[in-house]
């Protein structure tokens, strides 16, 4: 497994904890989730982990408004919280990491909602993040193309 796949699990967790508890101390919920998912990283992933946490934690009602204009029939309360947690973690990754090549960030989400989520969660995660996609493309300037 690669370290940025290891530091996303651990930044899924850290959000799902995040979003039942609305618990805001990133080191907490950071620390919980490695404890929680038996993991030893090397600093630069747990870095990486912590800067995609505070991102999302930190934009959240932005990533949530987007989310929500890019559901078909749901409400995103309604949504599964792992994969509400996917979704904000690659919308995120999407706009505020333009390192992260686009089909990576895509790639990941899917394959994570394909281990954590429902039996079809990728399925939905696909679906949104495709919209998702088209509308940064179209309305975001900044995000690079690809």
């Amino acid at each position: 497994m690669g370290r940025r796949r290891a530091s996303r699990i651990i930044a899924i967790s850290a959000l799902y904890v995040n979003d039942i508890t609305n618990e805001t101390d990133i080191d907490k919920i950071l620390n919980d989730a490695l404890t929680l998912n038996a993991k030893t990283m090397d600093s630069s992933s747990i870095a990486f982990a912590k800067k995609l946490i505070e991102t999302v934690i930190g934009r959240k009602f932005e990533l949530d408004r987007i989310i929500t204009r890019n559901l078909e029939n749901w409400e995103l309360n309604r949504v599964n919280p792992i994969d509400r947690s996917i979704l904000r973690l690659c919308t995120a990754e999407l706009l505020y990491f333009p390192d992260i090549p686009t089909k990576s960030s895509l790639d990941e989400a899917i394959e994570l909602a394909k281990q954590y989520g429902a039996q079809d969660s990728w399925r939905f995660v696909n679906g949104v993040l495709d919209g998702i996609l088209k509308e940064i493309k179209n309305d975001n300037p900044i995000k690079k193309k690809g």
